[in-house]
């Protein structure tokens, strides 16, 4: 089981729509996925149309330690979210770190019925955010090609090393290039992102495009709201790279989860 977590600094990067359209098109190849929505604005769930109960997600955090029970089944087959809670901004200012220590042990115990799991993160470093990042293993930070950006990818890479003192586990960071025109400042600002991070650029860039937005206000993910879109091109492109580095996830078990879902479809 892969786990994931969506995070930049600065809203407006495409986190929430690089979650929900990566998640959707991670499904539609067969693969069963969840997205944990701990963005207090809830877009994540507000895009795949589900609420949470603050009573659930409370308990979960603080006492069970079981977000499986909250999934909910999407109209993506494959798809489960666990919804977000206005619950989140309280418990935010209350708990601190007892909240990012909650976070962690959750996501930790998550059972292993997804082959990914994407964590959707609030537009900062908090402690909803510490927590995800000491419960995933890997960090995927969309960054929108407009310079002011990049100050939101650098301010979650300058966290690692204390995170990853508490989670070593955590070793892989992609930064995602959103919102990219043909303008020579977007190819500008990839550029500078390729010399700072080498490594860990993504092949994939998710072009601009109105649809993503219309796709939100659709409630649906842009695969199915505009499948042949470059917006639905471009995600299936990134679930794809994510796929080919998908350690631990074999072929066998993919199958398997393949045949399972033809089989939920079958008896609908």
């Amino acid at each position: 089981m892969r786990t994931i977590a969506v995070i930049n600094r600065k809203g407006g990067s495409g986190k929430t729509t690089t979650a929900v359209n990566t998640a959707a098109a991670l499904a539609a190849m067969g693969l069963p996925v969840l997205v944990v929505d701990l963005d207090p604005q809830g877009s994540a769930s507000d895009w795949l149309d589900r609420r949470g109960s603050d009573e659930g997600l409370r308990e979960a955090l603080t006492v069970t330690g079981n977000l499986e029970r909250l999934a909910a089944a999407t109209d993506t087959p494959g798809l489960h979210i666990v919804a977000a809670t206005t619950w989140l901004v309280t418990a935010e200012k209350t708990m601190r770190g007892d909240l990012s220590v909650g976070i962690s042990r959750a996501i930790g115990r998550l059972p292993k019925r997804w082959a990914f799991v994407l964590v959707d993160c609030p537009p900062s470093v908090s402690y909803l955010s510490i927590g995800v990042m000491m419960g995933v293993r890997e960090l995927v930070i969309p960054v929108e090609t407009h310079a002011m950006a990049l100050t939101g990818a650098d301010a979650v890479i300058d966290e690692l090393g204390p995170v990853q003192a508490l989670n070593p586990q955590l070793v892989t960071v992609r930064l995602l290039p959103c919102r990219v025109t043909r303008t020579r400042h977007s190819r500008a600002v990839i550029d500078a992102m390729e010399a700072d991070y080498p490594e860990e650029v993504t092949a994939t860039r998710i072009r601009e495009t109105i649809k993503l937005a219309e796709a939100a206000d659709a409630r649906q993910p842009i695969t199915t709201y505009a499948p042949d879109s470059v917006g639905a091109i471009d995600y299936r492109a990134f679930a794809h790279e994510l796929f080919a580095n998908a350690a631990g996830v074999t072929e066998p078990s993919v199958s398997r989860w393949r045949a399972a879902l033809t089989r939920a479809a079958s008896d609908r």
